[in-house]
C-alpha cells in the first residue's frame, strides 16, 4: 500500500492507525502498531514576509513587469542560497488580502508591488499532532515558524535586500513609497516586524521524513518503505529530510519517479 496524503494527513493518517509516538498515541486512545517517535515531528515550511510599495499605475497593455526571482545567500560562506525574493507585478490593492495589507485611508496610486521574501533553508521546526482519534477531526498543525532565533533575522535581511532593489532605477521609477513593513520601521527593528507578520510560502514538508532505520526520528527509509510495517510506503513530500530551496511540487514529482522505480 502506498500512503499519499500529503504532509499534514499523511502524518495524521499514519497516527491514526497506530503508527507513530507511542505517548502521543495512548493519549488518544489509539491501539500502538509501531512506535515511531518521528511521525508529525520534523514539519518544515518556507517563512515568507510581504516587504509591500505602493507602485503607479501600471500599462495594462504591456506583459506583466516581473517574472522573475532573486536568489541571495545570507552569509558569503554558505554553500548555496538561503534568501529569496520575489516581486509580483503591480495589483489592485483592492484585490491584496487584509491581513496581510496595512490599512490605509488613502492610498496615493490604489496599486501594490509586493516583494515576496522569504528564508528557503529555515531552521524552525513545527509538528503535526492529532487532536482526536477521530478522522472527521482536522489535526493541529504547528508551523513552528521564527522558532529557532536565526529565522526571524535571515528574512528581515531578505527584506533589506527588497528594499534596496525598490530603491534602484529603473525599479523606483515604478513605486511610490514603501507600505509595509513601513519606512518607519528601521533595519534594526526588522526581525521584529517579520515576527509580528508570519506567513509562509505553503510548501510544507518533512512530517514523515527519510532516513536509516537506526535513525529514531526516521519514518520511511531510502525507498519510502515505512520501517517496521510491511506493506506500506509513504510517497509524498513528507518524507523529505530537508526542505529543498525551490517549491516542493518538483522534488515531490522526483521522489515519486525514484520511488516508483524501487517499489516496483
Amino acid at each position: 500500500m502506498i500512503l499519499a496524503a500529503g504532509t499534514y494527513n499523511t502524518p495524521a493518517i499514519l497516527m491514526r492507525s497506530g503508527i507513530g509516538p507511542a505517548d502521543h498515541l495512548a493519549e488518544l486512545g489509539v491501539d500502538l502498531v509501531r512506535d515511531l517517535p518521528g511521525v508529525g515531528q520534523n514539519l518544515t515550511e518556507h517563512p515568507v514576509m510581504w516587504n509591500i510599495h505602493a507602485a503607479r499605475p501600471p500599462d495594462t497593455s504591456t506583459a506583466p513587469m516581473f517574472q522573475t526571482a532573486l536568489s541571495v545567500r545570507h552569509d558569503p560562506a554558505d554553500p548555496d542560497y538561503d534568501l529569496h525574493v520575489l516581486p509580483t507585478a503591480a495589483v489592485p490593492t483592492a484585490a491584496l488580502p487584509e491581513a496581510f495589507v496595512p490599512p490605509v485611508s488613502e492610498h496615493p496610486t490604489g496599486w501594490d508591488m509586493i516583494f515576496f521574501v522569504a528564508c528557503v533553508q529555515p531552521r524552525s521546526r513545527g509538528a503535526v499532532r492529532l487532536r482526536s482519534a477521530d478522522p472527521s477531526d482536522a489535526p493541529i498543525i504547528d508551523l513552528g515558524l521564527y522558532t529557532h532565533p536565526d529565522d526571524a533575522p535571515r528574512v528581515a535581511e531578505a527584506v533589506r535586500v527588497a528594499r534596496r532593489l525598490a530603491a534602484t532605477p529603473p525599479l523606483s521609477e515604478l513605486l511610490v513609497g514603501e507600505r509595509a513593513p513601513g519606512p518607519d520601521v528601521g533595519d534594526d527593528a526588522l526581525a521584529d516586524a517579520v515576527r509580528r507578520a508570519p506567513s509562509h510560502y505553503n510548501h510544507a514538508c518533512g512530517t514523515a521524513r527519510m532516513g536509516p532505520a537506526t535513525d529514531p526520528q526516521a519514518v520511511v527509509g531510502r525507498d519510502c518503505r515505512v520501517h517496521g510495517v510491511d506493506g506500506l510506503a509513504v510517497v509524498d513530500a513528507s518524507v523529505m529530510p530537508t526542505i529543498p530551496r525551490v517549491p516542493t511540487n518538483p522534488t515531490t514529482i522526483l521522489v515519486a519517479e525514484r520511488a516508483a522505480t524501487l517499489l516496483r
